[in-house]
């Protein structure tokens, strides 16, 4: 009987792993690496880092808004990486242009493919409906540890992470 449980978690875990790569628009031809396994996304280009996964439109004001937030927390703390999904419809020549405007230095994917970044969020937080802003912080382990809807202060985010990381610095 037990040895009916391991084989039906292996399964189970095969049939929710998934690597894939994204392309990145404002990075030259870079992809991310990224590991999708049941409720655990790992960025493999950002080993040992948390993780902000954020969903944004470019007509969003409360996005462009949260932009500053996040360029602020990627260039202060070195163990923290942003990744953005960019949820409206834009050519990618467009999209380009407004990250170079807006001065993003984070990685932006484009939904066109990030197919199953939207799929995991939704799995993980079946409650969002795909309104933005929205972000999952994820920890050092690729565990999601919080989602946030809407507008959140870079001290929230920072809070967030401190009360699961007993090594922050």
């Amino acid at each position: 009987m037990r040895r009916v449980f391991i084989l039906i978690f292996f399964l189970v875990n095969f049939v929710f792993a998934k690597d894939i790569l994204l392309p990145v628009l404002n990075n030259n031809g870079v992809q991310l690496k990224v590991s999708i396994n049941d409720k655990n996304i790992l960025f493999k280009d950002y080993p040992n880092k948390y993780v902000i996964l954020e969903f944004f439109g470019y007509r969003c004001p409360s996005c462009y808004y949260e932009t500053s937030h996040l360029k602020s927390i990627e260039k202060d703390n070195p163990f923290i990486k942003v990744v953005s999904v960019h949820m409206d419809t834009l050519s990618d020549e467009k999209l380009d242009d407004y990250i170079f405007e807006n001065g993003i230095n984070y990685p932006v994917v484009p939904f066109t493919y990030a197919y199953d970044l939207d799929k995991f969020a939704r799995y993980v937080e079946p409650r969002w409906g795909g309104a933005i802003p929205f972000m999952m912080l994820i920890n050092r382990q690729g565990r999601v540890i919080n989602t946030f809807l809407g507008i959140i202060s870079e001290e929230d985010i920072i809070k967030s992470i401190k009360r699961n990381d007993v090594i922050f610095k």
